[in-house]
């Protein structure tokens, strides 16, 4: 399966060695990046008014528990692995525990290999909830295709645990002492790495369609088009590390081999750990958009107070009837930390924010006139 226990692989199916302390240090380094990341939403989380949890927050925190459980489990499978990889190459001698090690270091990578299918998924999941927002107005088709993304996200879970769960004909076995390398079991682990692989793949890309489809027809400043986009196409960075991950334990010589444990394990909490960043990314997009619009505000402040006194207010959109209505438009942003019911009031579909026009009726040297501001 991927991520079993495999110590009897072929001399020449092997894939170059990485040594214990690469890889022990390049799983704790992922940790305390990843660990960062989500400090820091939950920080920005915390700053905002609403500080309760939403779906797309209950998903990636979700994500980064089973991540936990994920990254714990192999570092503590992963001297057993160099142990029982040493003594199939003839390293060491045979020692009582042997068998009891092989069965406890494939039952600790098998949980990890469950954790990460749920991992991912979650990511998806909780980019797929914050994404919803952007069909509040716009409903009909849009509303069938996200329903349809996520119950395949759903349904490609449960195929990822199947395909890995038949990947031997005794899971007794393996859990008992690793038995799990007849041609026919590694054949079935080649498929297995391979499907997960395909569906990750696709479905990254379908998380990221629906977004992407949303703003190419949105009518809005090109610049401001192509910096949402380049947010949504996030997933790319997933699809980049799920490939590494594939070729780096899945290819040999040109040839798709069973994965090794070692790379395996090193590989997965990259792509795991890039995955939750992704994942967080909208948190930080709207800590910089929203530094964006007070440094436009605070600047258009201070050049209407600049000019106002050599402009003559009679002369600037005077109606010739009084307007006594104040009206309101509002385009919202998509910001993850906005409520849905607040999010409703608004007329149209709340994903971009070009300002809010104000028209108002003021009074000065006993004359009628209208002033027009952007807020």
């Amino acid at each position: 399966m991927a991520g079993s226990s495999d110590t009897s692989r072929e001399p020449g199916a092997s894939i170059a060695p990485v040594s214990q302390h690469v890889l022990l240090r390049t799983e704790y380094a992922m940790f305390v990046l990843t660990t960062v990341f989500i400090l820091a939403r939950i920080a920005i989380h915390l700053s905002r008014r609403h500080k309760t949890l939403e779906f797309q927050d209950f998903f990636i925190y979700f994500a980064y528990t089973m991540y936990v459980g994920l990254w714990t489990e192999y570092i503590i499978a992963v001297p057993y692995l160099y142990r029982l990889t040493a003594f199939a190459a003839g390293e060491i001698e045979i020692y009582p525990t042997v068998t009891q090690d092989a069965g406890l270091m494939s039952r600790l990578i098998f949980s990890a290999q469950m954790l990460f299918y749920t991992c991912l998924f979650a990511v998806k999941l909780s980019l797929m909830t914050l994404y919803r927002k952007l069909l509040l107005g716009i409903g009909g088709v849009y509303y069938k295709i996200w329903w349809g993304i996520v119950v395949f996200i759903v349904l490609s879970w449960i195929g990822c645990i199947i395909t890995s769960v038949s990947s031997c004909k005794s899971m007794k076995q393996f859990f008992q002492s690793g038995a799990c390398a007849s041609p026919e079991e590694l054949e079935v682990q080649i498929i297995s790495l391979y499907y997960s692989y395909a569906i990750d793949v696709l479905t990254d890309l379908m998380v990221m369609f629906l977004p992407i489809r949303l703003v190419w027809g949105i009518q809005m400043a090109r610049g401001e088009k192509i910096g949402i986009m380049i947010l949504f196409s996030g997933g790319f960075v997933c699809i980049i590390f799920a490939t590494l991950r594939a070729v780096q334990i899945g290819i040999q010589n040109g040839k798709a081999v069973s994965p090794d444990p070692k790379w395996l394990t090193m590989w997965t909490v990259i792509e795991v750990s890039m995955a939750i960043i992704v994942g967080c990314s909208p948190s930080f997009a709207s800590v910089v958009r929203g530094r964006i619009n007070s440094k436009k505000t605070s600047y258009q402040g201070r050049y209407y107070h600049r000019h106002g006194d050599n402009v003559d207010l009679r002369a600037i959109g005077t109606n010739k009837r009084p307007n006594h209505n104040t009206d309101i438009t509002s385009n919202s942003t998509l910001n993850e930390n906005d409520s849905p019911g607040e999010q409703r009031e608004l007329r149209r579909n709340p994903l971009f924010n070009r300002g809010i026009t104000v028209t108002t009726t003021v009074q000065q040297n006993n004359k009628r006139m209208s002033e027009q501001t952007n807020v």
